[in-house]
């Protein structure tokens, strides 16, 4: 769902519809911005993936001069972004959308927040988005405050109550997100308490090190923001350094930052060391930006992600695989690298989690090297007991993968799916490109939509195909876990479609492998139910990438319809047993 009545606040469960909405409105604001925008991105709580939410999304956008935006307003508005001036300020414009502001009804459904590129406007955006998708704690915590304040006024004229009850927890928690920002940056530190010096209320306490705060930065007690300079042994009034840690106090309101001259490095233990003399009162965590030392680096021109991949030699020789991601597009990241590690602990043939951090880009991840090639590419080729074979090695592979089990919270499967299926309908209702046979995936789709009832739900690798797949000493490796999920385990086979275009025989094998050779009728009426709803998204989906991409799903939905005699058999032609 995308909208709600202005005056009104109600939360709603998050949706992956929110940010599939948000990247398409980014698509429309580039066409009309171009080189105008710097920069555009979703923020807000549709922007945080754990949360409940009003379903109205907010994107930030990133320009050099307001004139430039109010010199395209005309298009903007075409578009169906109006211009609302009376809600301007010195340091950001605001667009909307919805049919309150083209007069058609009360609906608003987009908020566009133009800033000036590098502000503090922009940077606070970003971190708060950042911040709370990284802590999921803190995430909760503001999910309550909201929660509380929508039951309080579910009625609020411009929503004047809820926003003010947000306000002193937002405040606080972007100065506790600004401090995640500065990892890994160049900044100036003046020092107010010199090495050697003596704590002002402690005269026993002796600074060891240098000691200060970043000017006109507020920290989290609302003071300037503190910094241990280690590496300069010699009293200094003021120093440009790199901030390499944090020390997360988890009793104190402020983290401190800990900050070293370009080059030096230093090592967790010896940051501890280094800074015990004042931390040993506090609960502190260190956080430090590992140090890559790679002797060669070569880019990797493959795939769909926004990550930049390498194929990197440490100075031991060992290759590595090396995936740096956007900061705009880390949220998840540190998660995913955690469920990796999982995956990886229970004896899964992948591509292996090394080191996870963050970098001057954004934040990296480290895997093993997978010196094989790709299993699209060599498996057709082969005899039919081989491809056999290597799909029944894949599907076993993939119910180990199932075993860990999704998190307690997580929402009921029945609900999470149908919702899901009526956003795929309304995006293929509202699509200009149709395919014949769409009326009979619907008719299946209304006709088994039981099936989703009670259905149970586990980790999944979230593209789970032949194209994430490589071979190497005769043995099928996982790759690319980034879009991993939660959900039904059968759902995860939807991909099987991409499988059984380049060989029948190697998807019947997966198929085989995960149920031991006792496939369930179950299993292949639920398959045709998620293939079904890919089969209607997939069109609208494929539109901003072109003619090509639509053309391939079109034949796709060909295939799929003559597979299932037009939904007439759940159990697809190509299945050999």
């Amino acid at each position: 769902m995308i909208g709600l009545k202005r005056g009104t606040v109600k939360l709603l469960n998050h949706e992956k519809e929110w940010e599939l909405e948000a990247q398409r409105t980014i698509f429309r604001l580039h066409k009309i911005l171009e080189a105008v925008a710097r920069d555009i991105q979703h923020v807000g709580s549709t922007s945080i993936l754990t949360i409940k939410a009003k379903p109205i999304i907010d994107i930030a956008v990133a320009v050099d001069d307001f004139k430039d935006v109010l010199a395209l307003e005309a298009e903007l508005n075409h578009d169906g972004f109006y211009y609302q001036p009376n809600a301007n300020s010195e340091d950001q414009l605001l667009f909307a959308s919805g049919s309150y502001y083209d007069g058609t009804g009360d609906l608003q459904t987009h908020f566009i927040h133009v800033v000036l590129a590098d502000s503090m406007e922009w940077i606070n955006y970003i971190n708060f988005r950042n911040y709370l998708n990284k802590m999921p704690t803190v995430a909760k915590a503001y999910e309550d405050l909201k929660i509380s304040l929508a039951s309080e006024a579910p009625v609020d004229k411009g929503r004047e109550q809820y926003l003010k009850g947000k306000n002193d927890f937002i405040v606080y928690t972007l100065r506790k997100a600004l401090i995640n920002y500065y990892l890994g940056k160049t900044v100036k530190v003046k020092i107010d308490r010199p090495i050697g010096s003596t704590h002002p209320n402690q005269a026993d306490l002796i600074y060891p090190v240098n000691y200060g705060y970043i000017p006109d930065v507020l920290g989290g007690d609302g003071e300037e923001l503190d910094v241990y300079l280690l590496g300069v042994d010699n009293p200094v009034k003021e120093y440009t350094a790199r901030v390499i840690g944090i020390a997360h106090r988890h009793n104190d309101v402020e983290d401190k930052l800990v900050a070293a001259p370009e080059g030096i490095r230093f090592t967790q233990t010896e940051i501890v060391e280094a800074i015990h003399f004042q931390e040993q009162y506090y609960e502190s965590e260190i956080e430090t930006m590992p140090q890559l030392n790679f002797i060669s680096k070569e880019p990797i021109n493959k795939g769909w992600s926004c990550d930049k991949k390498y194929c990197v030699t440490a100075d031991d020789g060992v290759k590595y695989l090396l995936r740096v991601t956007p900061e705009e597009k880390s949220a998840n990241r540190a998660d995913m690298f955690r469920m990796q590690q999982q995956v990886a602990a229970l004896g899964v043939s992948m591509c292996k989690p090394v080191e996870f951090g963050k970098c001057d880009e954004g934040v990296y991840n480290v895997q093993t090297w997978v010196d094989g090639e790709d299993a699209e590419e060599i498996i057709p080729h082969l005899k039919n007991t081989e491809q056999y074979s290597y799909g029944l090695e894949a599907g076993r592979i993939l119910k180990v993968i199932h075993s860990i089990p999704a998190p307690e919270n997580q929402l009921d499967w029945e609900q999470r799916f149908n919702e899901k299926i009526d956003r795929k309908v309304k995006m293929y209702n509202e699509s200009p490109i149709k395919f014949d046979g769409a009326e009979d995936i619907m008719g299946y789709i209304k006709s088994n939509r039981h099936l989703l009832a009670n259905r149970p739900q586990s980790y999944q690798h979230g593209d789970y195909h032949i194209g994430n797949m490589m071979i190497e000493d005769n043995k099928i490796v996982i790759i690319d876990f980034d879009r991993y999920d939660f959900g039904d385990p059968w759902e995860e086979f939807n991909r099987i479609v991409w499988c059984a275009q380049v060989s029948p025989i190697f998807a019947s094998g997966i198929i085989d492998g995960y149920f031991d050779n006792q496939v369930p009728l179950e299993f292949w009426k639920l398959l045709a139910l998620y293939i079904s709803s890919d089969m209607l998204s997939s069109i609208p989906w494929a539109i901003p990438f072109g003619e090509s991409e639509v053309n391939t799903m079109l034949n796709q939905a060909k295939d799929v319809l003559s597979w299932y005699n037009n939904m007439q058999n759940p159990i697809p032609t190509w299945y050999t047993k």
